[in-house]
């Protein structure tokens, strides 16, 4: 199952988890049953950015979320692996770069390819932390335990 498209202009789309989660909280929610909210709305005068808005985005916030923040930090890890192999552009700076480089003097400074190393796995594992924060906090299924 893909869970990102990426056509040719380049953007990232996230349409598998989005598509997917709310097919599985209309299910939940009961959409066919009279009486529930997002039936009300489906048959009142409410045009589609009420319904998305108020019913299917908050129950798909926190999944998007975090499939953004994976998606944010595998890209940093690929840029950088790309860079270290020689494969980016050779006048942009980059971690990967960086630890490309100081690899040839590994034994003389060890600093050069350690701090950007480092700076690759602080900023990937922050992007990650803040994700999974963002997911406890705004997913309805972990505030009802």
């Amino acid at each position: 199952m893909a869970h990102a498209i990426a056509p040719a202009s380049g953007e990232l789309m996230l349409s598998s988890p989005s598509r997917g989660n709310i097919s599985d909280k209309a299910g939940e929610q009961g959409v066919t049953t009279a009486g529930t909210p997002l039936a009300i709305a489906s048959t009142s005068d409410a045009g589609w950015q009420t319904r998305i808005g108020s019913f299917s985005l908050p129950n798909c916030s926190a999944s998007l979320i975090v499939t953004s923040s994976v998606k944010v930090a595998t890209a940093i890890l690929t840029e950088s692996a790309l860079a270290f192999l020689g494969l980016g552009d050779p006048n942009v700076i980059s971690w990967g770069y960086m630890v490309g480089v100081g690899r040839t003097v590994l034994r003389v400074a060890w600093w050069m390819p350690a701090i950007p190393g480092i700076a690759i796995l602080l900023t990937v594992l922050c992007i990650n932390l803040v994700g999974e924060g963002l997911n406890e906090a705004l997913n309805p299924r972990l505030q009802r335990r």
